[in-house]
């Protein structure tokens, strides 16, 4: 497994170096643009004190997204796709034997089509999906569970509604709010799917209805920090009636031309799942690209 996670950064690096697209044709009325972001940060630990024991710790971060925008006088097409993957290298818990962990593992991917009418707001429709890259584990009482993998599960998204757009040179805000659907589809990591109140039945599939508001922000502070902050709110109104809530906020601060910090700092609320708040916080130092 820790060879195959290796390769599979390597391979995201080289999708997201080769992520070119050629411009439209001159005088088609279609304009197209397109940016790609990248971070990797590797860092060593060896402790061997009375406080701490015997242990060796390498922990490699990594994380990449592409994003391009279609614009015409019909129609602006955006579409996603990210990715995040993380590995740490412990050997903390058995001195001989060392665990591979996967810290971040996530990919996704958005396309949203707008239909501009001149009105205030815009009607829009849209779709997503979410899952993992690659295997997750944590650890239960020495033993190590395995929590997740790559289409296991799977998070499918469709949405329609309105959307309001707020820019300028400095970034953009968008707000847009509708009718959503949900799918989750599971083969063995049924966390998400899995019904409490049939205990006997493990479910592998779950369906979801409701209204969403989703806020979208991209903000250039100045020629060092950038921000990008997506909030989402859904709330299902037929097969339950629960929230979901979702924080997502990323600060980019560099400090020379391909070294800075990224800060993240994620919230997630889901009623179906716990009723605790999920957060997951971290400050990366290391190589940022921006293409």
């Amino acid at each position: 497994m820790p060879r195959r996670m290796f390769i599979t950064v390597l391979l995201l690096y080289s999708v997201m170096l080769s992520a070119q697209t050629a411009p439209p044709p001159a005088g088609s009325g279609v304009v197209l643009s397109h940016t790609t972001q990248s971070n990797l940060s590797l860092s060593q630990q060896q402790v061997n004190d009375w406080k701490e024991g015997d242990k060796t710790v390498l922990d490699l971060k990594s994380s990449f997204r592409i994003t391009s925008q279609l614009s015409s006088s019909f129609f602006t097409l955006n579409a996603s796709v990210g990715g995040k993957l993380g590995i740490t290298r412990d050997n903390s818990i058995d001195t001989i034997h060392v665990w591979y962990k996967t810290t971040d593992n996530d990919l996704n991917g958005e396309a949203k089509l707008t239909f501009p009418l001149g009105f205030a707001v815009d009607p829009f429709i849209s779709a997503s999906f979410k899952t993992q890259i690659t295997e997750s584990q944590r650890l239960v009482k020495s033993f190590i569970q395995r929590t997740a993998n790559l289409w296991d599960p799977v998070t499918s998204d469709q949405s329609m509604g309105f959307t309001y757009r707020l820019s300028d040179k400095s970034g953009f805000m968008s707000l847009r709010s509708g009718v959503a659907l949900q799918q989750i589809r599971a083969a063995e990591s049924t966390t998400l799917t899995d019904n409490p109140k049939t205990p006997k039945i493990q479910e592998l599939y779950k369906a979801t209805a409701g209204m969403e508001c989703v806020v979208e922000s991209q903000y250039k502070i100045d020629s060092l920090v950038s921000f990008t902050g997506k909030w989402n709110a859904r709330k299902n109104i037929i097969t339950d009636d629960a929230w979901q809530l979702t924080f997502e906020n990323e600060f980019r601060i560099k400090i020379w031309k391909y070294v800075g910090i990224v800060v993240t700092a994620n919230l997630r609320y889901d009623e179906a799942v716990s009723k605790r708040v999920q957060f997951k916080q971290s400050t990366m130092f290391g190589f940022l690209f921006d293409l």
